[in-house]
């Protein structure tokens, strides 16, 4: 997108932008929102949000990896493992800076605009953390709604050729007019108008639509107020300040948390802040050694064709596409026998880790996991992975029942205590089953299905199937398919054992 030289321009960009620019910072912030920011949110719900959409996945596992948050020798694969190191809480701040990275880091003018970025995530750090202080039910939203309300200054700097932007510095030292009002006088529109409008057309903040519109603020809008204020002393070092005791003490009586409270948050958001800064700057070197490499290439002739980052770029961050991968695949194993060696706690990360191994370690399309109900009526479907261009397609139900018990396949896994390989010149038998009620509305042949059965009784089943490149229902993925689901009833064994010792 080419910069915008004057208030028609920009008028364009930004209609382009509403329409479809920042789409990474787009789409990322959608797919959070059906996520939803509540502490309540598991793992296993949070991973499954995230691995229907590839690109997010490859954001997180990027970032696990990144010096910042992996000083290990071992690389992060899967987006489970990513969540576990990273912690939830994490995961949805992570995914968002990793999105407006990205959307900035595609731009040319990359390193005219990182000290912008870091400044907005800053404050919507120090926002976070004053909402964490203050008990707030859902301080990822507050953090995405700082975002959001200051989007338009990055748009305004990343879109607007260098020489309007001069043209409105000089106005504002000139005539002494708030920066607002000059970019409104030059561009048409302010940066927050900007964000205004953006926010309205994206429908995804209410928090910040609030705080944009300059009417009375709720708590949570005051929230963001005071994180500019934070932020701006302390790009000031105005931290000894009179000005700033006076704000620890306004920020203590309108949150009603101690002041002392108040100093823990943003000693934790600098902490926080001092690590994002780090691992900003350290892309942004990689970016410009790139833009460099790339020049350099263009002036010498080269092929062009070839790889376009650089050696350190490609050690620090890249991840395969989501193919049938041995290395997701020995990456899970190794976490179950971790998880095996310290003790398994956690039955629902237990099965987030075979879900994913089967999802993306198999590459298969469709992978269910139900669980027995108490009265043994009927399975119950907990959890579930379906690839993107599926979703429209399926409809998952909440429950299968044992109806017509003689030809009813999941009533029959109650009996079975290995893997099938579901396939046309199967077992006539089973095949049947597969092609009777309630199996014929959810099973797609081939398929691969095994039920979990610690100590030998069956308690729910993994279903996965790869209709959409059914190649890829072999020998190898059902034999590593039977070994996963095995492990799932291995783990549920130390379970179920350790709850008896308790």
């Amino acid at each position: 997108m080419e910069k915008a030289a004057s208030k028609e321009d920009f008028q364009k960009v930004l209609r382009n932008i509403a329409k479809e620019g920042l789409p990474v910072f787009r789409k990322t912030l959608q797919n959070l929102k059906l996520v939803g920011f509540s502490d309540q949110v598991s793992l296993s719900e949070l991973a499954k949000n995230i691995l229907r959409d590839p690109g997010l996945s490859a954001r997180i596992v990027k970032l696990a990896n990144s010096p910042v948050y992996n000083t290990g020798v071992f690389r992060i694969r899967s987006v489970t493992r990513a969540i576990v190191m990273l912690g939830i809480r994490n995961v949805i701040t992570l995914a968002a800076t990793a999105a407006f990275f990205e959307d900035v880091v595609n731009s040319r003018h990359f390193s005219s605009i990182i000290s912008r970025l870091l400044k907005m995530l800053k404050e919507a750090e120090y926002a976070k953390q004053l909402a964490m202080a203050a008990k707030d039910p859902s301080p990822e939203e507050i953090f995405l709604a700082d975002l959001m309300q200051n989007l338009g200054y990055l748009v305004v700097e990343a879109f607007v050729d260098r020489a309007t932007l001069k043209e409105i510095e000089s106005l504002v030292k000139m005539s002494d007019l708030p920066l607002e009002a000059a970019q409104k006088r030059i561009l048409g529109i302010s940066a927050k108008e900007v964000a205004a409008f953006l926010n309205r057309e994206w429908q995804l903040s209410e928090i910040a639509d609030e705080a944009l519109s300059g009417g009375r603020k709720s708590t949570r809008g005051r929230i963001l107020d005071f994180a500019t204020q934070i932020e701006n002393l302390l790009e000031n070092n105005g931290n000894n300040s009179s000005r700033w005791q006076a704000l620890i003490k306004e920020i203590s009586a309108e949150l009603h948390i101690p002041a002392q409270i108040v100093m823990s948050a943003i000693k934790q958001g600098v902490h926080n802040c001092e690590a994002l800064e780090k691992l900003y700057r350290e892309y942004a070197y990689t970016v410009s050694r790139t833009e460099l490499g790339r020049e350099k290439r263009k002036n010498e002739g080269a092929d062009q064709s070839g790889p376009e980052l650089s050696e350190k770029t490609s050690t620090a961050g890249h991840i395969k596409p989501a193919t049938a991968s041995d290395e997701v695949i020995l990456d899970i194993f190794q976490d179950i026998i971790a998880m095996m060696y310290r003790g398994f706690t956690d039955p629902h990360l237990l099965f987030s880790l075979i879900m994913e191994g089967i999802y993306t370690g198999l590459s298969m399309d469709v992978v269910l996991f139900g669980l027995l109900s108490r009265d043994r009526k009927f399975f119950e479907i907990r959890h579930f992975l379906v690839k993107p261009d599926l979703a429209d397609e399926m409809e998952i139900p909440e429950i299968i029942s044992f109806k017509n018990p003689k030809v009813n396949l999941f009533y029959s896994l109650l009996r079975e205590d290995s893997p099938l390989w579901i396939r046309e010149k199967g077992d006539p038998v089973v095949l049947a089953k597969a092609k009777s009620a309630p199996a014929v509305s959810i099973v797609n042949i081939p398929c691969f299905i095994a039920p979990i059965c610690p100590k030998r009784r069956t308690i729910g089943f993994v279903y996965a199937d790869a209709r959409k490149r059914p190649e890829h229902m072999n020998e190898q993925t059902f034999g590593i398919f039977t070994t996963l689901s095995q492990l799932a009833a291995l783990g549920l064994s130390f379970v179920t054992s350790s709850s008896n010792q308790h």
